[in-house]
């Protein structure tokens, strides 16, 4: 219920400067949305959305998880997120997503970002990734042993 001005005022000035079908995916409720984005489609209920997610030609978003998710298909990816946590900091440094604290930068970012896409580097980052499980096991193990949970 709450207006959340960076995302919302750069949606409204988004619409008219881009060709494109807007889909809003609410974290809460959807009804508050309708009225204020008649021009876009309101997700109602909760769907599997990695397809939307993989085809997008941008996604602005405002939380993390799904910002990730989003990266991980090579779509361009905007952040509005208050904050910038140490998995958000990472994928900015190696250019997956970007990160906006104003309207304009929203605006002027996602007109440079819309349509091009970071399959080849998201293959890279994300495809390089190894985890050490015999590491892991033995850390957890160890951590129990000592009662430390």
């Amino acid at each position: 219920m709450k207006k959340y001005s960076l995302l919302y005022d750069g949606l409204l000035e988004l619409k008219d400067k881009i060709d494109a079908t807007f889909v809003i995916i609410p974290r809460y409720e959807a009804e508050p949305l309708k009225e204020l984005f008649d021009f876009a489609i309101i997700l109602e209920k909760k769907y599997k959305i990695q397809h939307l997610l993989a085809y997008a030609s941008l996604f602005i978003g405002g939380g993390g998880t799904i910002n990730l998710e989003a990266t991980y298909f090579g779509t361009p990816v905007i952040s509005t997120r208050s904050f910038i946590s140490h998995y958000d900091k990472y994928v900015v440094d190696v250019g997956l997503m970007k990160w906006v604290n104003d309207k304009d930068s929203l605006v002027n970012t996602a007109l440079k970002l819309i349509g091009k896409r970071f399959d080849e580097l998201a293959q890279n980052v994300w495809g390089s990734m190894k985890v050490d499980l015999d590491f892991l096991t033995d850390t957890i193990l160890k951590a129990k042993d000592l009662k430390r949970y």
